[in-house]
């Protein structure tokens, strides 16, 4: 399920894809909001592993 950041982002980046493809031309059919949320569903565990939590001192 998703958090409110995830749809959050599928917000900024369908927003951001539709600016792209309305002032360039760029046709990206892929780029549907349910691939774009699969997308953050399976890249954030990713980064979360990824990049470490910083140590407060």
């Amino acid at each position: 399920m998703l958090t409110s950041i995830d749809k959050a982002l599928v917000a900024a980046i369908m927003g951001i894809l539709f600016i792209v493809q309305t002032y360039t031309g760029l046709q990206l059919p892929w780029a549907t909001p349910d691939t774009i949320a699969t997308i953050i569903g399976l890249v954030t565990p990713v980064l979360v592993w990824a990049i470490p939590n910083e140590k407060v001192a």
